[in-house]
């Protein structure tokens, strides 16, 4: 009761952006080109459950409405039990089957599901009416079979999605499995298959579908929307929160964790950035490694002093684990098959090595800040590792509450940064220090980062540090070059404006500039990735 009441002020405390969005709408009249590319369109909006993302949605489908696109939401009032990291399931709840009946989350989402119905009768008028439609999960579920034998050429879809939903809740990569992760994970292939079902029901029901919009394109809901979208080769934009530009969203035909994939960024990295778009970069990552940037200010909100006692007559390697939850993707997965297990072997590898080098770990300190729900990566090693790897003289573990200035770490100490996938790669990068991926990163393949493919090749590249030292300073200019294209791509030509940021306690204001940014990049994005039938 207490979450519930806590959901209900949360929407309370919002209702002035809803109110504000109805205004703004009756001042927003499209542009011929924005009509031309939406008008007659069939929009599909996965409709999310948390509050940013529910207001972000309810806009651009409010925009694509008076474009005449017939926007659906498709909304799911509690049948699918979506990840929410303020609250666990019990141990029994999960083994005994009672996910659906206790999920302590689906009460607020329905609430939220409902407020934004009515918002839409009484503000959006006529609008939501003729061409916004919410649908509700449950009835696209009615005659839902569980053992159909549809689901058989879904298989890899479901368990790879189901795996990434079974990984985020428990937070740990799944490092040991037992009987109650056993009874999880098969939960979560229950609800893949449920929405494989409704949005198969939907295709069947109101016909081809032009453009699909969802959040994040991974774990088991909107993951499988993705997959579902590219077999089907149906047009999909990946909207999502994007911690590296204030007021910007991820937005792409891809997910953030697969950019790579990517065909336009095949493309873009091809061709040649202008002076100014080296410089807009440059300047981007100057900030950022100077600690000056609005997302230093949120992970640092007081440094810490920087002083290790570190033998320097030796290499020193950092490696830098991502928060342990956050998109734990299987098709990120090459060396290892979670980061978990990167940093277990790692870690045992200079413990049994001590004559190669230092290793120090960083763990990531937005643990501490922005994601203080999140597991601690270091409590997760400390249940699977003996004390005396904490107690090596080579080995160095630094807390994520301890707010030393990492690209100080990284310039001072570190030769060589050990890396699954993160920005901390990017940075180091930019800050001349050569990295190892062991992972399908963001921009795997370019080039940019050393990227074994084996274990046996990963731990031969920590014994010989000195050859691909010297090879990364020898074609730094080169690498420098490709990194600023990818990262180019990443932040500026996949992105779209979001007034919809939570900050300091209060939305962004939203204006009739907002609605036209975001329809410019809407233009923009729709046509650079080419989404003409």
């Amino acid at each position: 009761m207490a979450e519930i009441k806590y959901h209900i002020k949360n929407l309370k405390n919002r209702t002035h952006i809803l109110l504000k969005l109805s205004r703004v709408l009756d001042e927003y009249t499209p542009s011929t080109e924005f009509i031309k590319l939406f008008k007659n369109k069939k929009i599909l909006i996965f409709y999310p459950n948390y509050l940013s993302d529910a207001f972000r949605f309810l806009i651009i489908g409010a925009m694509l409405s008076k474009a005449k696109a017939k926007v659906y939401y498709l909304a799911d009032e509690g049948c699918l039990f979506e990840i929410n990291n303020s609250y666990k399931y019990s141990k029994k709840d999960i083994l005994e089957g009672n996910l659906f009946i206790k999920n302590r989350f689906w009460p607020p989402k329905m609430f939220l599901y409902n407020i934004q119905r009515k918002v839409g009768d009484i503000y959006l008028g006529n609008i939501f009416k003729k061409y916004m439609y919410f649908i509700n999960l449950s009835e696209l579920l009615k005659g839902f079979n569980l053992s159909d034998k549809n689901y058989k050429k879904y298989e890899k879809y479901i368990n790879n999605r189901a795996l990434e939903g079974t990984k985020r809740y428990f937070q740990d990569s799944l490092y040991k499995m037992d009987e109650v992760k056993e009874a999880y994970f098969n939960y979560e292939k229950q609800n893949a298959k449920k929405v494989i079902y409704s949005f198969m029901k939907f295709k069947n029901q109101y016909g081809p579908i032009d453009f699909v919009f969802m959040v994040d394109g991974v774990y088991t809901t909107h993951g499988i929307i993705f997959d579902l979208c590219r077999k089907e080769k149906i047009n999909k934009f990946v909207i999502a929160a994007l911690g590296y530009r204030v007021y910007y969203d991820f937005c792409s035909d891809e997910s953030p964790q697969t950019q790579w994939r990517s065909k336009k960024f095949k493309e873009f990295v091809n061709e040649s950035l202008s002076k100014e778009e080296e410089k807009i970069i440059s300047e981007y990552l100057s900030k950022r490694t100077k600690n000056i940037s609005y997302e230093n200010k949120i992970y640092f909100p007081k440094q810490d002093k920087l002083n290790l006692m570190i033998n320097r007559k030796k290499p020193t390697f950092g490696l830098f684990p991502n928060v342990i939850w956050d998109g734990d993707n299987c098709e990120r997965c090459r060396v290892f098959d979670s980061i978990v297990k990167f940093a277990v072997e790692t870690i045992k590898f200079f413990y049994e090595n001590k004559n190669i080098g230092n290793l120090i770990i960083r763990f990531h300190p937005s643990e501490s800040t922005l994601l203080q729900f999140s597991k601690k990566f270091e409590d997760v090693l400390k249940e699977i590792l003996d004390k005396k790897y904490f107690d090596a003289d080579n080995i160095y573990f630094i807390p994520s509450d301890n707010y030393i200035n990492s690209y100080k770490l990284i310039k001072n100490y570190v030769e060589v940064v050990l890396m699954y996938d993160g920005f901390i790669g990017i940075e180091s990068i930019y800050l001349g220090k050569p990295v190892i991926s062991v992972a399908n990163w963001r921009f795997v393949n370019q080039e940019i980062c050393f990227e074994p493919k084996t274990k046996e090749e990963y731990f031969n590249m920590l014994k010989s540090p000195d050859k691909f030292i010297k090879k990364f300073n020898r074609n730094y200019p080169k690498i420098r070059e490709k990194l600023f294209k990818a990262l180019y791509f990443y932040l500026f030509k996949s992105t779209i404006h979001s007034p919809i940021v939570h900050t300091k306690g209060e939305f962004a204001k939203l204006s009739i500039n907002d609605l036209k940014q975001i329809e410019k990049d809407l233009i923009d994005i729709t046509k650079f990735y080419s989404y003409d039938k």
